[in-house]
């Protein structure tokens, strides 16, 4: 289930609240934000243990409460992909824009959870889905590990590239991928970024990889 705690800023809990789930069911909430009339916004994962005690996603939902933690809806999306996890969800003045990543190579190898596509679907104010789409290349690994609301309205992504597809932390072939998207989920641009360390018989010499992004106050970006 999920279990939700409303935080005053000196640290007292002002309401708390419990919503069970299916038993049996694995429920993850990856992202929770503020709504546009002041309740939240769950994103998460559901799944069911599957070979070798690993949980399998099968669907994600979002969950809407309101201000003071009382239900007001929930909604469930089968897993689009062949493996895939939510990442982050963002608002805006008409819905949210959810992210996910994808691992269409799970099934042959499942304790490598790693993913080599994404995807990024809208949604309106009540959950329903405007569009989706699927983003990343034959052959090249791609994953999205953290994204940000632009001052355009769209989305800017970064995240790690690697054309082997090596899902491996050890490759060291690994580059930064920033990816900007308009509010329709169009690719305005991408860029990718690399580097040279001065280490001797360092095995990560060549290896670049993002955790983070945000947006600056002069509209352009930082990352780490």
């Amino acid at each position: 289930g999920i279990h939700l705690l409303k935080i005053d800023l000196n640290g007292n809990i002002l309401w708390s609240k419990i919503f069970p789930f299916i038993p049996g069911v694995y429920t993850t909430p990856v992202a929770i934000i503020q709504s546009q009339d002041n309740g939240f916004i769950i994103a998460g994962n559901k799944g069911y243990m599957g070979p070798n005690l690993y949980v399998i996603n099968d669907s994600h939902f979002l969950m809407k409460v309101n201000s003071t933690g009382n239900f007001q809806w929930l909604k469930k999306y089968m897993c689009p992909y062949t493996f895939d996890y939510l990442i982050g969800i963002h608002k805006t003045n008409n819905g949210y824009y959810v992210i996910g990543g994808v691992d269409s190579n799970y099934y042959s190898n499942p304790y490598r959870y790693y993913f080599d596509d994404f995807y990024v679907f809208k949604t309106d104010l009540n959950g329903n889905i405007l569009w989706q789409k699927l983003y990343g290349a034959l052959n090249q690994f791609e994953k999205v590990v953290s994204s940000k609301l632009t001052f355009d309205g769209g989305l800017i992504l970064v995240g790690d590239y690697d054309t082997t597809r090596q899902s491996s932390y050890y490759n060291s072939n690994r580059k930064i991928m920033l990816v900007k998207m308009d509010s329709t989920g169009t690719i305005q641009w991408s860029k990718k970024y690399t580097g040279h360390y001065s280490y001797v018989n360092d095995p990560f010499t060549d290896y670049y990889s993002a955790s983070c992004i945000n947006v600056c106050n002069d509209n352009g970006y930082i990352i780490s």
